[in-house]
């Protein structure tokens, strides 16, 4: 298990992950047809999958950050790393530990840790 997680991590920082293919998980049921369409384009554009190697990427380089810090770490203001991390969660190659003060918000949040470390 460990061994394929390490093995994931490199495939990401590698920009080789693709752990998402299917739209239809990243829009419900009961959304609109409008965020049914971008998801699709998410997918398709490999939007999704480059997202997904940059939260890990970033945050195997900075673990223990939140995840507005991991953002800025990333140089993004659309939350491109902070919406994936839930992705890599689900997929046990990111995890949780403890919380502290964040650098940018000043608001108290989780800390964010590759579980490969």
């Amino acid at each position: 298990m460990v061994a394929e997680r390490k093995t994931l991590a490199k495939a990401a920082i590698s920009g080789q992950l693709h752990l998402w293919k299917e739209p239809r998980r990243l829009a419900r049921k009961t959304d609109p047809s409008t965020s049914h369409e971008a998801a699709r384009d998410l997918v398709s554009s490999g939007t999704l999958s480059r997202r997904i190697n940059l939260a890990l990427s970033v945050l195997v380089a900075h673990p223990g950050s939140t995840a507005r810090e991991l953002d800025r770490h990333a140089n993004v203001t659309d939350g491109a790393v902070r919406k994936r991390l839930n992705d890599l969660r689900k997929h046990r190659l990111a995890e949780t530990r403890g919380s502290r003060l964040c650098e940018v918000t000043g608001k108290t949040a989780q800390l964010w840790y590759p579980t490969t470390q």
